[in-house]
């Protein structure tokens, strides 16, 4: 009998402390599962935290760049003001809504200028047949093979002189001729195109391999097809 108390007794306490273990380990669990919950909502707010500060800071900049473009249109007032002969102190005590705008008024502040770039106006030959205009003397030409600072006078020290005109109604074998001339000395420089050429520059040039550049008064005359066209007079000193 006493044996059989012993076994059962034996039998509780074990059952007793299992039961304490299970306890144990379901509290230790949901204390790990608080934990990782808590930690989520910790990262959600810091993020959401951020996303708000920055939202702040952009707006602050906005704020600066419209105070600070208020106050260059407001040192922009008081400079036109004191052109006008008006002191902006004697502004500074007027109630805005009070002021009755002056219908018709006129504004006395010339409108700025249009700079219009003047195009020459090409003028074709009466019989529309081919022609060159526009004839000017330069030491360069552009990409678009017309003169870069038209001139009249050049130096010893010249590296070419370019002679530069309009082509009108050019077409292809059409002979074009320049002749350099200057104290009886003549060089001569011809072009004849394989492609028609209309509205668009030409150019013919010397340089020193051509001639000494000689100081003295110089002439190039232009022709088409053995006919003068054109003659232009320049100096070298």
């Amino acid at each position: 009998m006493i044996r059989h108390l012993r076994k059962t007794f034996a039998l509780l306490l074990i059952s007793l402390f299992l039961g304490a273990c299970a306890r144990d380990n379901k509290i230790e669990l949901t204390l790990v599962a608080t934990q990782m919950a808590l930690n989520t909502q910790i990262v959600a707010i810091r993020n959401t935290a951020t996303i708000q500060a920055e939202r702040i800071q952009v707006t602050v900049e906005y704020m600066a760049t419209q105070v600070r473009s208020a106050e260059i249109q407001n040192d922009q007032l008081r400079a036109t003001l004191v052109a006008r002969g008006i002191d902006p102190q004697t502004l500074t005590n007027i109630d805005p809504l009070s002021v009755t705008p002056v219908q018709g008024a006129v504004n006395n502040v010339p409108p700025p200028e249009n700079t219009i770039e003047v195009i020459p106006q090409i003028t074709p030959s009466p019989s529309g047949g081919p022609a060159l205009t526009n004839i000017v003397m330069s030491e360069n030409v552009g990409a678009d093979d017309c003169a870069v600072g038209p001139t009249s006078t050049f130096t010893t020290s010249a590296q070419q002189i370019y002679v530069v005109a309009t082509a009108l109604n050019i077409q292809p074998g059409t002979t074009i001729v320049s002749r350099w001339q200057v104290g009886g000395q003549e060089i001569v420089h011809d072009f004849t195109p394989d492609f028609e050429i209309n509205q668009n520059c030409i150019w013919f040039f010397i340089d020193q391999v051509d001639t000494v550049f000689t100081p003295g008064n110089w002439n190039v005359q232009l022709e088409i097809n053995g006919t003068p066209v054109g003659t232009v007079s320049f100096s070298i000193s």
